[in-house]
């Protein structure tokens, strides 16, 4: 008994439809373990150094969301396997690494203007 039932060669639909699901999840996993420390350390670098150092952040997210995804999906789709796990490992994160850098960046801007503000009121 086949829950899904199978497709044209024999095979049970269900258990490729779970291993699908779990390249999935790991490629997710991997994702966010590559690109979330490494983009509060520069979004915190950024914020702490702010001005070259920032403008550099900004134009780095400025050139990853430059590129539109499309063409990643493309190369994806037309890559022997080897560049496939390179653009996992490389590339996927770098769109979760601009999302979280600039969040990050914007947010330690934030708190060290604060900073300075509360400190100019206290005098």
């Amino acid at each position: 008994f086949f829950l899904l039932g199978t497709d044209n060669l024999g095979r049970d639909v269900a258990l490729r439809l779970v291993q699908g699901t779990r390249i999935a999840f790991h490629v997710g996993i991997v994702t966010s373990l590559i690109a979330i420390p490494l983009g509060v350390i520069l979004g915190l670098l950024g914020g702490y150094f702010g001005g070259k150092v920032d403008m550099i952040m900004m134009r780095i997210i400025d050139i990853i969301y430059a590129v539109p995804t499309l063409l990643y999906v493309i190369l994806y789709h037309l890559a022997p396997f080897t560049v496939v796990s390179l653009i996992y490992v490389r590339i996927v994160p770098l769109f979760a690494l601009a999302n979280i850098l600039e969040l990050v960046l914007g947010y330690s801007l934030i708190f060290k203007l604060l900073q300075s503000t509360i400190t100019f009121l206290n005098l």
